[in-house]
């Protein structure tokens, strides 16, 4: 679960979380110099577990990752106020399927892939069932799957590096079940990872380590100039 708040500041930020389903924030937040107090209660359509629960402060929002109270019935919405509420929306990226547990999927080197689960709104489920065939080999051994509440999720590694893909299925007809997760693409001249030395994490250019382009050159080493600006970073809690 995901409350939209601007600029949060977890210095400030108080969160409560109960059994019965209760979550409570309070937090400043907004724009340097336009400052606002935030203030919100919502009501969780069913208890939850508040001791499983894992809240984390972060730029733009407080993310809460929530644990049904017991297994049963899909949640039909997240709060029990019918009413949209427009600061809180359900992360799918991490919304753990209810029907996870009777998803089959094969994926074999050749490329082919195969589907077998139930899926659809609660009440009216369906069985779906489907088979692709990507247009090269694959390494299965080394592909990654995920039920996801919405979809299924698979990280797809080539048999062998080479020419780009021009597409991903064999066949040339669209298949409006199967996309590619640009997010997680890896192009031609990424797949060769190199090492720019122990700095990179630091996120400065100036750190990494490109070699040595003055080798052999002393003459200059007096001339060098200390940049002492501080190094700017993105704080992410």
């Amino acid at each position: 679960m995901t409350i939209t708040i601007p600029n949060v500041r977890s210095s400030d930020a108080q969160i409560k979380v109960l059994d019965e389903g209760s979550i409570y924030f309070k937090g400043t937040g907004g724009p340097a110099g336009d400052e606002h107090l935030y203030e919100m209660s919502v009501q969780l359509l069913h208890p939850i577990k508040a001791s499983d629960t894992k809240c984390s402060v972060e730029a733009r929002s407080v993310q809460l990752k929530i644990v049904k109270n017991e297994k049963g019935p899909y949640w039909e919405r997240l709060l029990k106020d019918t009413k949209k509420n427009v600061h809180c929306k359900i992360d799918w990226n991490h919304w753990t399927g209810r029907r996870s547990s009777d998803a089959q999927i094969k994926v074999l080197d050749e490329g082919s892939i195969y589907f077998k689960g139930t899926g659809g709104p609660a009440g009216d489920e369906h069985l779906y069932e489907m088979s692709v065939q990507l247009l090269h080999p694959i390494k299965a051994s080394d592909t990654k799957c995920s039920v996801e509440a919405r979809s299924v999720q698979l990280k797809i590694v080539k048999n062998e590096k080479g020419p780009y893909w021009e597409r991903l299925l064999k066949d040339t007809k669209k298949n409006v079940h199967c996309k590619i997760d640009w997010n997680h693409w890896t192009d031609e001249d990424e797949e060769d990872d190199y090492n720019f030395g122990s700095n990179w994490e630091n996120k400065d250019a100036g750190d990494l380590d490109f070699g040595d382009d003055n080798e052999g050159d002393d003459d200059d080493d007096d001339d060098d100039v200390d940049d002492d600006d501080d190094d700017e970073e993105d704080v992410r809690s």
